[in-house]
């Protein structure tokens, strides 16, 4: 079972800056290999359905420009090495954490062109801002990286932070990912419980009040699927571990999305009692 665990950096000067640096690279990258999707879609591809054995040409608006390959994710991972080439400063962002920036643009780009499991789509996807591209992750650390509070992370260092709750003793760390919000810098460590299988649960005790013993039991089925921030529905596969909102611009770890939303619908949040779809999760 995957858990969440978000605490607050204590950075240095030159730790922010880093940070900040590596934000503002990642956004450009994300922003241009979304416009590179977005052009191959406009220029490449044929809404007609064509009969086996013929074939369509779409001269009538590329004239004799070479089509080209749709690219993915292999192809667009595969420009990296490029890109640090042509750009040198690239080479200061951990390589994982390139590679990462690329599978957000292909989950942003597949969620808008073949939609979810279910069929639903989202809305086009938006280049971002420097509001709005607030996150960079890792995919892989080593558990061994994680003591007390402090992690080292490859090219950034050893990253202190406020313990302000201890992490399971026995786990495995799956990804960590670093947060730049209005009131500072966060760490969040998606880790996996090695004692505990994995597996879905039919509900979840979100609330004990022992003054009152009150236990709120919600339903979690479909509380990953919506923004816990604005609501809105961000469609998702099994395999999607990272929620990222095109309308707010939240982009957190999925199960810490889902556990938010779920807190929200066990108090009976003002802003959930608005939208009936969700108030049948309860």
């Amino acid at each position: 079972m995957r858990k969440s665990y978000q605490y607050k950096l204590k950075l240095t000067a030159s730790q922010r800056q880093q940070i900040n640096r590596w934000l503002d690279m990642l956004r450009h990258q994300y922003n241009y290999l979304l416009a590179d999707r977005f052009n191959w879609w406009k220029y490449n591809r044929c809404d007609l359905i064509i009969p086996q054995g013929e074939y369509c040409l779409r001269y009538c608006e590329i004239g004799s420009q070479e089509l080209r390959n749709n690219p993915d994710w292999h192809s667009q991972s595969a420009s990296l090495p490029v890109l640090k080439k042509q750009r040198p400063w690239y080479k200061e962002i951990y390589s994982q954490v390139l590679q990462d920036g690329v599978k957000r643009v292909k989950l942003a780009f597949d969620r808008y062109i073949k939609g979810d499991s279910s069929g639903s789509r989202s809305g086009r996807p938006r280049f971002k801002n420097r509001n709005r591209y607030r996150t960079f992750t890792f995919p892989k650390i080593k558990d061994e990286n994680l003591t007390g509070n402090k992690i080292k992370l490859p090219k950034l260092g050893v990253l202190e932070f406020i313990k302000s709750r201890d992490i399971e003793n026995v786990f495995k760390l799956k990804t960590v990912s670093l947060s730049r919000k209005a009131d500072g810098y966060y760490i969040t460590f998606s880790i996996e419980d090695k004692s505990v299988p994995d597996r879905e649960i039919d509900t979840i005790p979100t609330e004990l009040n022992t003054d009152g013993t009150r236990i709120v039991k919600v339903n979690p089925k479909g509380t990953s699927q919506h923004c816990s921030n604005c609501l809105n529905k961000v469609s998702k596969t099994l395999s999607d571990r990272w929620h990222d909102c095109d309308s707010c611009g939240l982009s957190i770890d999925r199960d810490y999305n889902s556990a938010l939303l779920i807190k929200k619908l066990a108090v009976g949040s003002s802003q959930v009692t608005k939208l009936p779809s969700l108030l049948s999760l309860r």
